[in-house]
C-alpha cells in the first residue's frame, strides 16, 4: 500500500512505511526514556542525611511524578498510533469508493479522540482508563511477574498471547531488554523492544559521550551499538530479533532477520564461524540478504536470520579465545544457544519450512546442535566445515536423514579440509573437531559449489565463496532453502582408499 492514506481533506496521515515505523518508535523510545525518569523518586538511599539528601529527594519526586504523567501518556499515544495502523492496513485493502474513504475517515476520527483521551487529567487523578495502573512501569512489572520462572518458549508465548495490549505495551516500554531477548515471542515483538533497547543506549551513551564520561567498555559498547544501528538504516524490513552488547565479554551478541518469519514461507539461520562477533553484523546481514534473493527467485517468501547469537572463537588478544577454534568447545556451547533459539522460532513464528546453514566452524556448531540438542530444522547446510563435531562419524549421528543433511565444500578451500578423513582421525582422541561431512561415507548430499569462473581463486577467498552472487553454491543453497531439493546440482562426495589420500572430484570440475 501507499506510504500514506487520505482521511478526509485535505489531511494526509502516513500509516505505513519508514516515516510511520520511525514515528511509533518513537514514540516508544520517549515513553521508555520518561519511564526511567518516573522511577527517580524510588531511589531513597537510608546512608545519606541531611539538607542535600532532602532537596535531591524532593526534585526527584518532583521529576518522577512527571515522568510517570508524561511517559503513560506517550505510551497511550503510541498505542492508539498502532490501532490506526491496524485499521488503515485493513481498510486499504478493500475496493475504493466512497464507503472507503468514510471507515478511513471514522478511522481517522478514533486515532484523534484517543490522542484526546491520553493528556494527562491532573496531578490527583491516574492516567486514562486503558492502563490499569498509576505508572506504565507498574503495569509491565505486574504483566513481567506473571511470567513462570524457567519458562520454556511453548509457554513464553502463550504468557504474551494471554497479555492485553495495553499489558503487552506496557512490558515493551518497562522492560525492553528482558522482553527482547525471550524465546518464544514472535520477531516483531523481540524486534520492537530490541530496538527499544538499542535506542535508550545509544542515548544514554551518547550523553555520555558529549559529557566525556564513557569508561573504555562503554566506548566499545557505542561503538557496537552504533554499528547495528547503522546496519538497520534504510531497511525497513529488517527485524532486530537478538541484541545483547555486553555478552561474552563485549564481544556482544545480535542477530537480524531480513523479513518478518511469521509471514515467510521459508526460515533460514545463518550460523558464522571464526573471527565473527556481533561486530560482523553487516557483512553476514549482507550475505543474508543474498540468500533471500536467491531463495525468493524461486517464487516464494523468505525470512534469513543473520545469528551472530553464540561466542565464536575471533580474538587473537585479551582473552585470546581464537585458539578455542582448535577444539569444539564453543561450537558445543554455541550448539546449545542454536537449539534454543529454533525452539524458540517454533513457538513464536512457527516456520513452515526451516533450514539451518552452518558456515567454517559454525558449521561444527550447528551439526553438534543436531547432534546433542535436538535441533529443530528441516534442513541443515554445512559449508565449507572443519568438521562435523567429535564423534558425529555420519549422518546417522546428526538424528537426520542423509536427504536432509546438505555439505558444501569448495575442492580450493582449505578450511574444508581440515576434518578427519577415513577409519581414524584426531576427534577420535580427544582434539579436532571430527569427520569432514563432505566425505561419500559420512551419507549428507553435496552439491556443487566450486567458485564462480575469473573470482579469486586462493584459499581465503575459497572460504569465503559460498555466498558469492553469481556463484553455483548461493544458487544450490537458495533451492534448498526454498524447498526446490530437485533443483540442487549435485556433487559427488570426496574419497579416502586405502592406498592413497582422500580424492576430491569436484577439484578437476569447472563450474
Amino acid at each position: 500500500m501507499a506510504d500514506s492514506v487520505p482521511v478526509g481533506a485535505p489531511s494526509v496521515i502516513p500509516v505505513s512505511g519508514p516515516a510511520s515505523s520511525a514515528l511509533a518508535r518513537a514514540l516508544l523510545v520517549a515513553a521508555a526514556q520518561l519511564d526511567d525518569l518516573g522511577r527517580a523518586d524510588a531511589d531513597r538511599s537510608t546512608g545519606w542525611q541531611g539538607a542535600a539528601a532532602t532537596a535531591y529527594h524532593a526534585a526527584a519526586a518532583r521529576s518522577g511524578y512527571f515522568g510517570r504523567e508524561a511517559g503513560t501518556v506517550l505510551l497511550r499515544a503510541a498505542l492508539a498510533w498502532s490501532a490506526y495502523q491496524r485499521s488503515c492496513v485493513g481498510i486499504a485493502a478493500l475496493p475504493g469508493g466512497a464507503a472507503r474513504e468514510a471507515l478511513l475517515a471514522e478511522a481517522g476520527s478514533r486515532l484523534i479522540d484517543a490522542l484526546a483521551a491520553a493528556r494527562p487529567p491532573g496531578r490527583a487523578g491516574s492516567v486514562g482508563t486503558g492502563l490499569s495502573g498509576p505508572t506504565t512501569s507498574g503495569i509491565g512489572r505486574a504483566a513481567w511477574a506473571r511470567l513462570p520462572e524457567d519458562a520454556s518458549p511453548d509457554r513464553v508465548a502463550r504468557w504474551w498471547a494471554g497479555l492485553s495490549a495495553a499489558e503487552q505495551a506496557a512490558v515493551l516500554v518497562a522492560l525492553p531488554g528482558p522482553l527482547g531477548a525471550l524465546a518464544g515471542l514472535p520477531a516483531v515483538v523481540r524486534d520492537q523492544a530490541n530496538r527499544l533497547a538499542l535506542a535508550r543506549d545509544l542515548s544514554a551513551l551518547g550523553w555520555r559521550e558529549r559529557e566525556s564520561a564513557l569508561t573504555a567498555a562503554q566506548r566499545r559498547t557505542l561503538r557496537l551499538d552504533r554499528r547495528i544501528d547503522s546496519a538497520l538504516v534504510g531497511d525497513s524490513d529488517a527485524l532486530l530479533y537478538g541484541y545483547d552488547p555486553d555478552a561474552f565479554d563485549t564481544d556482544g551478541a545480535v542477530s537480524v532477520f531480513t523479513a518478518d518469519p511469521a509471514t515467510a514461507d521459508h526460515v533460514a539461520v545463518l550460523v558464522p564461524g571464526f573471527t565473527s562477533d556481533a561486530s560482523d553484523l553487516p557483512d553476514l546481514l549482507e550475505r543474508a540478504e543474498w540468500l533471500e534473493a536467491a531463495a525468493g527467485s524461486h517464487g516464494e517468501s523468505t525470512a534469513v536470520l543473520a545469528w551472530l547469537g553464540y561466542d565464536a572463537p575471533d580474538n587473537l588478544l585479551g582473552d585470546a579465545d581464537a585458539t578455542r577454534v582448535l577444539t569444539a568447545s564453543a561450537a558445543e556451547q554455541g550448539g546449545g544457544l542454536l537449539a534454543e533459539l529454533t525452539d524458540g522460532l517454533y513457538a513464536g513464528d512457527h516456520p513452515r519450512h526451516l533450514t539451518v546453514i552452518g558456515h567454517s566452524y559454525g558449521s561444527t556448531t550447528a551439526a553438534l546442535a543436531a547432534a546433542h540438542q535436538g535441533l529443530r530444522a528441516d534442513d541443515l547446510v554445512l559449508l565449507g566445515s572443519p568438521g562435523a563435531g567429535p564423534g558425529v562419524h555420519n549422518v546417522d549421528g546428526l538424528g537426520m536423514s542423509g536427504g536432509h543433511v546438505w555439505v558444501g565444500a569448495n575442492s580450493r578451500d582449505p578450511v574444508a579440509s581440515l576434518g578427519d578423513h577415513g577409519w581414524v582421525g584426531g576427534s577420535d582422541v580427544g582434539v579436532g573437531l571430527g569427520h569432514d561431512p563432505a566425505e561419500e561415507d559420512f551419507g549428507a548430499t553435496r552439491f556443487h559449489a566450486e567458485s564462480a569462473p575469473g573470482a579469486d581463486a586462493g584459499p581465503l577467498a575459497a572460504h569465503g565463496s559460498y555466498f558469492e552472487p553469481s556463484g553455483e553454491s548461493l544458487a544450490n543453497l537458495g533451492a534448498i532453502v526454498s524447498g526446490h531439493p530437485e533443483q540442487v546440482g549435485l556433487a559427488l562426495g570426496k574419497t579416502d582408499p586405502w592406498w592413497s589420500g582422500p580424492r576430491d572430484p569436484e577439484a578437476h570440475r569447472r563450474p
